[in-house]
């Protein structure tokens, strides 16, 4: 895990960049898996907002995994962070400074997340 004392520090532009990789990635990895999965639960006319909550509840469980790797201090600093109610670039870059092998983590968390949805742990439209 990254040092609290010295988080990684991101250019805007590296910030932005990643964000949009990310982002890119999950819708992908959400179309993939409505892809595999509507032929037996999505109907067409609830897709997109299958879709819009497959993704929430991606994020969720990206969000809760990440906030489980922290250290106490640096939850103690989020709990703080969310009460002024920060922006989910705040978040985000909060997360990037503090996890290390972040793309390992979310790898995990997309092949758990798809576990579930193949099995039907997940609301249905």
């Amino acid at each position: 895990m990254a040092d609290a004392q010295k988080p990684k520090v991101l250019k805007e532009d590296d910030y932005i960049k990643k964000a949009l990789q990310d982002e890119i990635a999950i819708e992908k990895f959400i179309d993939d898996l409505v892809k595999a999965r509507e032929d037996l639960w999505v109907k067409t006319e609830n897709r997109e907002l299958f879709k819009k909550a497959l993704k929430d509840q991606l994020n969720d469980e990206i969000n809760n995994h990440f906030i489980n790797l922290l250290t106490k201090s640096d939850q103690q600093l989020l709990n703080q962070l969310l009460d002024k109610e920060i922006s989910n670039q705040e978040l985000n870059l909060f997360f990037e400074q503090r996890i290390d092998n972040r793309v390992a983590h979310l790898t995990t968390v997309f092949q758990k997340f798809k576990e579930m949805v193949m099995v039907g742990k997940v609301t249905k439209s």
